[in-house]
């Protein structure tokens, strides 16, 4: 069955049903919680999922992703990333559904991970697993604890991966753009934390202004949001490059799927966000 994940990076809930179990299609849960949710991903995962869905752990062990990942979750090297998502059951030619079931708080990552490494047929459920429910679909779970034994029919992929240029940024990058004209760099965090303390240069968007119902907005409305900041820094709409940051690069990737909705091509996500930022003394630093 022949079909065509580059759709704007984003599918709905019908489409994935009429094309779940095609072949080549990789279905994952990335479900991420703040720590202080005290909710597991792993955990609400095994009790319900999409029918042969996969666990996506981005956030394993804090960083353990990456044995060299100066901060948690950080962007593993290619090598290992490749390893991780060939255990996945991906392969050279799959196509990749990421979903969550924290209102797209943290599929968008995953989506934007799979990006940097050179995948294009990736795409984020809209809604995800709340949206699925709610139209009427069923979800499967599992008397297993663990996740080996859901793993262990799963064939080892073929997946070569290939580090994109500027997709994830580190802190020179950032210090770069700030002071260039042609780029945009936008604080994903609340509006609280981000008068608190934000890079200079650098203006809001909290991530949540682009979603409606843990969806994202139509087209129209987030077109609007993303003008209004490129507005702010005198730029030309799809010209302008952005370089989104937030408190530890999660968020920062919804509004990286909100531009890339929009027709923006030159998007990058710093990688560290404020987790590194706002710990380091060289780095400048206002208040509102």
């Amino acid at each position: 069955m022949g079909f065509n994940l580059k759709l704007n990076n984003l599918v709905s809930v019908d489409w994935l049903k009429a094309n779940l179990g095609s072949e080549g299609l990789v279905v994952l849960d990335s479900t991420w919680f703040l720590p202080r949710l005290e909710r597991s991903g792993k955990d609400e995962f095994l009790g319900s999922r999409i029918e042969g869905a996969l666990f996506f752990d981005y956030d394993a062990g804090e960083g353990a992703f990456d044995e060299k990942a100066d901060f948690p979750r950080m962007m593993p090297s290619v090598d290992r990333f490749e390893g991780y998502v060939r255990g996945l059951g991906v392969c050279k030619g799959s196509q990749v559904v990421v979903y969550d079931n924290n209102d797209m708080f943290s599929s968008p990552r995953a989506w934007w991970m799979f990006k940097a490494m050179g995948l294009d047929e990736v795409a984020v459920l809209d809604g995800g697993l709340k949206a699925w429910i709610e139209a009427g679909y069923k979800t499967v779970g599992s008397e297993v604890e663990c996740l080996d034994e859901i793993m262990k029919d799963v064939a080892e992929g073929d997946f070569v991966g290939r580090k994109v240029e500027r997709v994830f940024i580190g802190s020179e990058d950032v210090l770069d753009d700030l002071k260039n004209d042609d780029v945009t760099v936008i604080d994903a965090r609340a509006g609280s934390r981000y008068e608190e303390a934000h890079m200079p240069e650098a203006l809001n968007l909290h991530y949540e202004e682009v979603l409606m119902d843990g969806k994202m907005k139509n087209l129209a409305e987030l077109k609007g949001l993303y003008q209004s900041k490129v507005d702010m820094k005198g730029g030309e709409a799809n010209n302008q490059a952005l370089t989104f940051s937030c408190g530890s690069g999660v968020t920062a990737c919804v509004l990286a799927l909100g531009a890339t909705l929009c027709g923006y091509e030159k998007v990058s996500v710093y990688d560290a966000s404020w987790s590194e930022w706002g710990k380091g003394e060289q780095f400048p630093k206002v208040s509102s």
